[in-house]
């Protein structure tokens, strides 16, 4: 009778356990559904871009000197209105080149002699051109020097002794030759090009 009074409280022991037991797992069942749902949330904002979105913000926000949540704001902003969250572009202003040309001299051969007109006096003078065209405009001077130096003869011969005491003279006498010479250019070939006359050698006596 002791014996079997001594084995009785058994049962309780047991029945202790069964509900710690049972408590545990319940325990666990809930913090199983929390960490479920949790990397489910997680899940959801990795795919939907959640993440690389607040990084991109956040190095912009440092690039800018900014702070993470202003930068996301404006980035939503910047994405809204179509911006991309680029920074705005310098607008690149264009503007005309300079245009130069080529400028090339011919040195017409020998002395041209004329009288001065109305006295005895002789002028001497050796000529130059330039033009910005190309190598035809003194083939042309070549093929009608004769021409040419018999035009320039032509103005030396009209140059009176009171226009040879303006301070322009030499210039005015030499843009006359040049206007002469195109015409005849143009006459024949259907084009002038010569762009400026000047003496190289110029003698009155």
């Amino acid at each position: 009778m002791a014996a079997a009074a001594a084995a009785s409280p058994a049962p309780a022991d047991a029945g202790g356990d069964k509900k710690k037991r049972k408590g545990l797992t319940l325990v666990l069942m809930v913090v199983g559904a929390l960490v479920l749902m949790a990397g489910a949330a997680g899940a959801t904002l990795f795919f939907s871009g959640y993440f690389a979105k607040r990084a991109a913000a956040q190095v912009e926000a440092e690039l800018n000197g900014g702070h993470g949540d202003a930068a996301a704001g404006a980035h939503g902003e910047a994405g809204a209105s179509g911006a991309a969250g680029k920074p705005p572009q310098k607008v690149k202003r264009t503007s005309p080149e300079v245009t130069r040309f080529e400028q090339s001299y011919l040195q017409m051969e020998g002395d041209l002699v004329a009288n001065v007109a109305g006295t005895k006096k002789i002028m001497s003078v050796n000529v130059a051109l330039m033009t910005d065209y190309d190598e035809r405009v003194f083939k042309n001077v070549k093929k009608h020097e004769l021409a040419l130096k018999a035009i320039i003869l032509d103005v030396l011969r009209k140059v009176t002794e009171p226009e040879m005491q303006s301070p322009t003279f030499r210039e005015d006498l030499a843009e006359r030759v040049r206007e002469e010479m195109n015409k005849l250019l143009t006459k024949h070939e259907d084009f002038g090009g010569l762009e400026a006359v000047y003496f190289t050698g110029f003698i009155v006596q």
